[in-house]
C-alpha cells in the first residue's frame, strides 16, 4: 500500500467513525434489539429456555449468520407469532430480563461488529445443541466463548498488524 492509499484509507475510517462511531457497527444498537427481542420473547415464549428458543428459530428460519438485527427480529417475529401469546410470569419476565442483560455487556465490549445471528450460529455450532441447557448454562457458556473469540487488546491502529 502506498502512502496515499494510506493517508485515504486513515481518512475513510474517521469519516466512519464519526458517522458510526467506529469503523464497524455502533455497539449502542445491542440494548435496543436486546430490548426488542426480550420483549417477544416475554409474549410469545416465555417459558422455553433461550438455548431451545434459538435452536427452534434456526430450524424453522434457517442460517442466521448473515441476518443484520432487524432481520433477525423479523425472522423471530415470524416465527414466534403465530404461536400466540402467553402471559409472562413475573418470575419469566425477571428471569428473561437477568438473562439478556448477562450477555449484553461481553456481547458489547468484546465482539460489537459482530451481529447476533452470526454470534448465535458461530456459538451454537461449535457448543452442539443447547435445547435442555438453563437459560444461566446457556449465559456462561456463551460468555467463555465470545471471551475466547474476542480480539486480543492492543493499542488501536487503522492497519492490521501494527501498533501505533
Amino acid at each position: 500500500m502506498n502512502e496515499k492509499q494510506k493517508k485515504d484509507l486513515i481518512e475513510m475510517l474517521a469519516k466512519c467513525e464519526a458517522i458510526f462511531g467506529g469503523p464497524g457497527r455502533a455497539p449502542d444498537r445491542i440494548d435496543g434489539f436486546l430490548a426488542e427481542a426480550g420483549s417477544l420473547w416475554k409474549r410469545f415464549a416465555p417459558g422455553e429456555g433461550f438455548g431451545s428458543l434459538m435452536v427452534g428459530l434456526i430450524r424453522a428460519c434457517g442460517d442466521p449468520f448473515y441476518w443484520e438485527e432487524n432481520t433477525f427480529l423479523r425472522k423471530l417475529r415470524e416465527y414466534l407469532v403465530p404461536r400466540g401469546e402467553t402471559a409472562a410470569s413475573q418470575e419469566c419476565a425477571e428471569r428473561i430480563d437477568a438473562f439478556l442483560l448477562e450477555i449484553a455487556a461481553p456481547w458489547k465490549e468484546s465482539l460489537p461488529d459482530w451481529r447476533f445471528g452470526q454470534l448465535m450460529f458461530n456459538f451454537i455450532s461449535e457448543s452442539g445443541d443447547p435445547t435442555g441447557w438453563t437459560d444461566s448454562r446457556f449465559a456462561a457458556a456463551l460468555q467463555e466463548y465470545i471471551g475466547r473469540c474476542a480480539p486480543k487488546k492492543c493499542p488501536r491502529s487503522p492497519f492490521p498488524g501494527q501498533r501505533e
